[in-house]
């Protein structure tokens, strides 16, 4: 059964041609899928936000993808898959790729679970599930669960076909993508799911980010071939700006914890990590990739202690001499 696109197209990811690692690291750590077409092989890997520094935390036959930082900044939740497959479960890892396990749902709603989003809580886990509805169709619902697996608790469920929910960082409100007519819209909620409020675009509306403070997200609006922009829309929705625009779909957007910078992905084919600043309308390609695909990126979180990766065995480190390079303290 094939997931919803939402008016969107869902990347996988990868890159080429990072730079190895620096005498200096950037303060910013961002984590990231990346797909390589040759191998068939999709892996979840970290860099600086310069993008000078890549270190590899899987290695398998699976296709990891989806990667989200827990608020404290230890832990990475991800999706996975098999190749050929439809079925896609939920994992967590530690920060350096170790310790690596799948979500311990019971009863889990759905072979397809995807979209992992931490709360600002650090307990719970949010997720998608692509789930039958009155055994005709499919529909996109969203659940919460803790990290340990127990306390599955719907959250967007029925015959809507809601995906993609993420919980503001003051945990006062919710925006999700709503597909309505094969079209994306993005709704506001707040997370006792009072006060419902949708607001479309010109065209098919992409998973929404937050901004730090909680007083904004960022979205992209496609309003058809080569037709797309990125805006900020404020809480609750009643005015948008819009901060740049290109001729590829936005994909994948996160807001950079310090408020001033947009990291997404560009292009339906193969893909590179972009960020943008916001304020000067900037934007800087972080992987320049030709022949690999790359995307799902997420910045790790201010104030997150150091990452530290093995000096020997194990698939966790693409480069054992990297330790402590990823310095956060």
């Amino acid at each position: 059964m094939n997931r919803k696109r939402f008016g969107i197209i869902l990347l996988i990811t990868a890159t080429v041609g990072l730079p190895r690692a620096q005498s200096e690291a950037s303060s910013d750590t961002i984590a990231f899928h990346r797909y390589n077409p040759e191998t068939g092989s999709q892996d979840i890997y970290m860099m600086d936000g310069s993008g000078t520094i890549l270190a590899q935390l899987t290695s398998d036959s699976l296709n990891e993808s989806s990667p989200a930082w827990s608020p404290d900044g230890q832990k990475i939740a991800f999706q996975v898959s098999t190749p050929g497959s439809s079925e896609s479960t939920i994992h967590i890892m530690d920060a350096n790729g170790g310790n690596a396990s799948a979500l311990p749902i019971s009863s889990p709603p759905s072979s397809e679970l995807f979209h992992p989003e931490w709360l600002p809580d650090g307990r719970r886990i949010a997720f998608t599930a692509l789930t039958p509805y009155l055994d005709t169709t499919a529909n996109n619902d969203v659940y919460v669960v803790n990290s340990d697996g127990a306390d599955l608790t719907p959250v967007l469920t029925g015959p809507t076909d809601d995906c993609c929910a993420v919980w503001s960082p003051d945990g006062t409100k919710i925006a999700f993508l709503r597909n309505e007519g094969g079209l994306g819209v993005v709704y506001l909620m707040n997370s006792d799911g009072t006060e419902l409020i949708g607001r479309s675009g010109p065209g098919g509306v992409g998973p929404p980010t937050w901004a730090p403070d909680s007083k904004s997200i960022a979205v992209s609006w496609t309003a058809g071939p080569g037709d797309s922009a990125l805006y900020s829309l404020d809480v609750p929705g009643t005015s948008a700006v819009r901060l740049t625009a290109g001729s590829e779909p936005y994909e994948g957007l996160r807001w950079s914890p310090d408020g001033e910078r947009i990291t997404f992905s560009r292009g339906e084919l193969s893909g590179d990590i972009h960020v943008l600043t916001v304020d000067s309308g900037e934007e800087t390609n972080l992987t320049n990739s030709k022949e690999l695909v790359n995307g799902g990126a997420d910045w790790r979180p201010l104030g997150s202690n150091t990452v530290m990766f093995p000096r020997s065995g194990g698939p966790s480190a693409y480069d054992n001499s990297w330790e402590g390079l990823f310095g956060i303290g």
